[in-house]
């Protein structure tokens, strides 16, 4: 106990006076105490871990809460596939598709209740969302600040307009600073970095600190055992700096560490800062005490840029760049979200003509852009908005190439070191949802489509064509990654290079080892295998169908191959299963 408390009181040291500081402290070990009599979990990161990310609604039944629909959902089809999900915010919310959060302690009652949330848990491990960075203009927060109450003195960051905040990097083409009346009819400007009805909250005023280390404990008894930091490089902010990954949001992010797992060791805390690559892994610390998770943000614009150009150079250079500092952290792999493709993560990677072609292609394929303003450039590209699918196969008229296409990107995000997450429109061979767009006004509603459950048994089934192929495929590819301890987060990887077409990545070590080969462009490839290793690894293990390879592998288009030792490993067949 007394050491968690000389390392807290040393991260608080720099950014809260010694009053303030005990406060804290008495309220960590309050609720850490609460926590003492709790089932602990250990975690060790393994090739059984692979992520769902979902909203509580993205599957809706009339007449049943979703959640329930999601538990049933979740026993019936999830659990053989995934070992945790990723239920977007499903509080009461004023905006942004649940990111403007009106009351942190309450299910939506639209979705269900707690007792939903924690069936749930039973089914698959479950990660939530702290949305940490800003509060609805709805709350009772804001509603208790511009009504005079003490307690809310300073939750919000008031600024004069008049102040000079052209260096704070903006997210968004969209005023930094929104007015506000108060009860006694002062006008205020309170500083909101995402929207007018989402403020941002003053992690300076140390009771913002402890409401949220309180929301922290309430989800850990709920059955939430990962929490994912909502847009957590903004959380402090200084005048006259960028206000984004500043020294005192790090401090925040190790003291929940440290509080985390003084409470329940096992823990998982993941960081969201679509960011360039440097800026991004800087939320692993040391790879001790900070982020266990963070969101591999280049991967998703860089496999576009690849199968847009049918070029492998670039992600391959990238990926061998691909470390953390310590076994206790990884990556979490992702090609698509609730959210758009960001581009910011290809800064230093591809050059402003190969950008804009990007953002031409996306249109191209019935996508849009979104744009943030940078105190330097103006407007530029922020964020893609167009679902994966539609992304990696624009152009291409044949569906089965579309299929295979798909399939392929997803493999290599597969086969990649770290944890794969998989959104639930992408499992389903969603399409881009423009009548979204057109009902809600926003581009991002593009990937936002909402299943019936019906529809999705019907995929399920087989019963939808084009949708129940990308299924079939997709659910084929999870079922035998999880098979080979080869693909574990953490196991040894190193990228041969074979060429502009062929992206391959060789996995584990000793008899364990796997070759994967993925085509990524619509024309057949012919790679030779005497220069990748012993002629030992020559039998097929994915797909399956063509047996013991010789010198020479020939791979159709899309084609997505893994190769291994003829005895040792598990096979899978072409439903997926063990054989």
């Amino acid at each position: 106990m007394m050491n968690w408390k000389k390392k807290a009181d040393t991260l608080l040291s720099p950014l809260y006076p010694e009053g303030s500081r005990r406060e804290i402290l008495l309220c960590m070990e309050k609720l850490i105490k609460e926590g003492e009599n709790k089932e602990k979990r250990t975690r060790r990161f393994t090739s059984e871990d692979c992520w769902l990310i979902t909203y509580a609604d993205s599957l809706n039944d009339p007449g049943r809460p979703p959640l329930e629909v999601f538990r049933e959902a979740a026993s019936s089809f999830f659990r053989p596939l995934f070992s945790l999900a990723h239920l977007l915010p499903f509080f009461p919310y004023s905006s942004d598709d649940g990111f403007a959060v009106i009351d942190y302690e309450k299910v939506d009652p639209q979705l269900g209740t707690w007792g939903h949330i924690q069936e749930i848990s039973r089914e698959l491990g479950l990660m939530g969302d702290l949305v940490l960075n800003h509060v609805s203009a709805q709350s009772p927060w804001v509603k208790e600040y511009l009504a005079g109450n003490r307690e809310y003195d300073d939750f919000f960051i008031e600024m004069d307009p008049q102040t000079d905040l052209s260096a704070v990097i903006r997210p968004r083409a969209l005023p930094l600073l929104s007015p506000f009346m108060k009860k006694d009819g002062t006008k205020v400007w309170l500083w909101t970095t995402f929207s007018a009805d989402q403020v941002d909250l003053n992690y300076a005023n140390p009771r913002v600190l402890m409401k949220m280390l309180e929301i922290i404990a309430l989800y850990m008894d709920r059955g939430i055992e990962a929490l994912r930091l909502d847009a957590v490089g903004f959380l402090w902010k200084k005048h006259g700096t960028p206000s984004i990954h500043l020294d005192e949001t790090h401090q925040i992010i190790k003291l929940f560490r440290l509080f985390t797992t003084a409470r329940a060791p096992g823990f998982l805390l993941v960081t969201e800062t679509n960011v360039p690559h440097k800026e991004n892994i800087s939320y692993f610390g040391n790879g001790r005490d900070e982020a266990q998770v963070i969101y591999n943000f280049p991967l998703p614009p860089l496999t576009f840029y690849a199968f847009l150009y049918q070029n492998a150079s670039k992600l391959r250079h990238w990926a061998r760049t691909l470390k953390t500092p310590t076994r206790q952290c990884a990556f979490l792999n992702f090609t698509a979200s609730h959210d758009g493709i960001g581009v910011r993560p290809l800064e230093g990677y591809i050059s402003k003509e190969e950008l804009d072609a990007v953002v031409a292609k996306t249109e191209e394929a019935g996508g849009a852009v979104s744009y943030r303003d940078d105190p330097q450039k103006g407007p530029c590209p922020y964020e893609l908005n167009i679902t994966f699918l539609d992304a990696v196969t624009a152009g291409l008229k044949n569906e089965e190439l579309r299929v295979k296409a798909f399939l392929a990107s997803q493999a290599l995000m597969l086969f990649l070191p770290g944890i794969p997450a998989v959104y639930v429109n992408s499992l389903f061979g969603i399409e881009n949802w423009n009548e979204g767009v057109k009902a809600k006004g926003k581009a991002r509603a593009i990937n936002r489509y909402k299943s019936s459950f019906e529809e999705v048994c019907k995929i399920i089934a087989g019963e939808e064509g084009f949708q129940s192929k990308i299924f079939s495929g997709y659910a084929r590819l999870l079922r035998f990654r999880r098979n080979f301890k080869a693909f574990s987060p953490h196991a040894p990887a190193v990228y041969p290079d074979t060429g502009d077409s062929v992206f391959t990545v060789i996995r584990g070590k000793g008899k364990a080892r796997l070759y994967c080969f993925i085509n990524i462009t619509d024309k057949p490839q012919r790679l030779s295998l005497s220069s990748l290793g012993s002629r030992k690894y020559r039998y097929e293990l994915y797909p399956g169908t063509h047996g013991h390879h010789p010198d020479t592998l020939l791979l159709d288009p899309f084609d997505v191959r893994v190769l291994g030792a003829e005895r040792g490993d598990i096979s899978v067949d072409r439903a997926g299963r063990e054989r």
